[in-house]
C-alpha cells in the first residue's frame, strides 16, 4: 500500500477507493471556503504559507490514511475553521496540481473541441441567417 492516500493519488483510484470523485477531506475543504471565505479577494491567487500547507496536507492524508484503515467507522470531519483560508485555498490547488494525470485528458480535450466547432458552425450559420433576414427586411421596407 502506498503512503499516499490523497495528494498525487489518481482521481480513479480514489473512486475505486471511496466511491466518490474527491477525497472527502478536500470537499470538505472546498464546503468551508465556499461557505466562509467566498469575501476573501484573490482567494485562489494569493499564496499560503508553505509550512501551514504541509501542515493542511498531512492532517488531510492522515484522514484519508485512518478512514482507508477502518472501514467500519469513519474519522470526525477535519474542522478547518482553525486554519487560514488561503493556506486552505492553496491545498486546493496543490491537490490538483499534484494530481498524476490531467483533468482536461487528450481523450476530453479532442470531445470539447468538437462540441465547440459544432456549436460555433451553428452560430455562424445563425448570424448569417439572420443577416440575410435583416438585409432582405431592410431593402424591402425601403
Amino acid at each position: 500500500r502506498s503512503d499516499k492516500s490523497m495528494f498525487g493519488v489518481p482521481l480513479s483510484v480514489t473512486m475505486q477507493r471511496t466511491g466518490e470523485a474527491l477525497p472527502r477531506p478536500l470537499l470538505a475543504a472546498l464546503h468551508y471556503l465556499r461557505n466562509s471565505a467566498l469575501d476573501h479577494i484573490g482567494l485562489f491567487r494569493k499564496s499560503g504559507v508553505r509550512s501551514r500547507i504541509t501542515k493542511l496536507k498531512e492532517l488531510c492524508e492522515a484522514w484519508a490514511l485512518a478512514s482507508a484503515n477502518d472501514d467500519d467507522q469513519q474519522p470526525a470531519p477535519i474542522d478547518f475553521s482553525e486554519h487560514q483560508s488561503y493556506d486552505l485555498a492553496d491545498m486546493v490547488k496543490q491537490y490538483f496540481r499534484e494530481l498524476p494525470e490531467a483533468l482536461m485528458t487528450n481523450k476530453l480535450s479532442e470531445t470539447f473541441v468538437t462540441i465547440f466547432q459544432g456549436t460555433f458552425s451553428r452560430l455562424v450559420l445563425l448570424f448569417h441567417q439572420n443577416l440575410i433576414i435583416y438585409y432582405n427586411f431592410y431593402i424591402f421596407s425601403i
